[in-house]
């Protein structure tokens, strides 16, 4: 009876939907058919439709979900803005750290391969993705600091994610799963946001999370 009772107040909390969908989505991700799914869905975007405008702006989408540029617009805030904006900063930065590190686990446990065929090493392999769980990290907590509209935050995070799968880099569910990842972790920030904000960073871990070591390692996985 306490195991069932545990399982319903889980069911209620709001909190573990999205582990939740992220595991249920890993699991069927992995099965031979969802793999079919998966590529026929990825041709779709990567195949029908091409055009030189059209690469130059993905491009840009990518590299605007970078995590140097997004770790280099969370330090703008903490340099730069006001008491709100450096606690936003504070949040942001832990959100996407620790769906980095949560992508970083998935790379090297499932190390997919690339749908474009290019080779790549365990910890930079296809499933999840990196951009994509930095952007929607991004827009969740973005979206709870500013109230900016939705739509427009999580519709930016999209067309990175979107421009992964069209410049041939990932499959739907790796971009799907990252999204989930990125969502989730902020999510689990904002739920934690009090004892986030109470921490104290030492100096020598602020200087190295701004040096181009720290950065350089981020960019190894994508």
């Amino acid at each position: 009876m306490k195991s069932v009772s545990l399982l319903r107040r889980l069911h209620n909390d709001k909190r573990w939907t999205g582990f939740s969908l992220l595991f249920g989505l890993v699991a069927v991700a992995s099965s031979e058919g969802a793999n079919v799914v998966d590529t026929r869905v990825y041709e779709f975007f990567h195949d029908t439709y091409r055009a030189p405008y059209l690469d130059r702006a993905m491009e840009t989408a990518t590299r605007l979900g970078d995590r140097q540029t997004l770790l280099a617009s969370s330090l703008l805030l903490a340099t730069y803005g006001g008491k709100r904006e450096h606690e936003t900063a504070k949040l942001l930065t832990a959100s996407l750290i620790g769906s980095q590190l949560v992508v970083a686990g998935g790379k090297f446990i499932t190390n997919r391969s690339r749908p474009d065929g290019r080779l790549s090493p365990r910890s930079n392999s296809s499933f999840p993705s990196g951009h994509a769980a930095g952007a929607f990290a991004t827009a969740a907590i973005v979206a709870n600091r500013y109230h900016i509209a939705p739509p427009i935050l999580y519709g930016g995070a999209s067309i990175v994610a979107l421009s992964r799968i069209y410049l041939g880099r990932h499959f739907p569910s790796d971009v799907i799963t990252g999204a989930l990842i990125g969502y989730v972790g902020s999510k689990l920030v904002v739920r934690f946001q009090e004892r986030i904000l109470r921490m104290k960073f030492s100096r020598n871990v602020e200087i190295y999370l701004t040096t181009p070591p720290f950065f350089i390692s981020l960019q190894e996985t994508d």
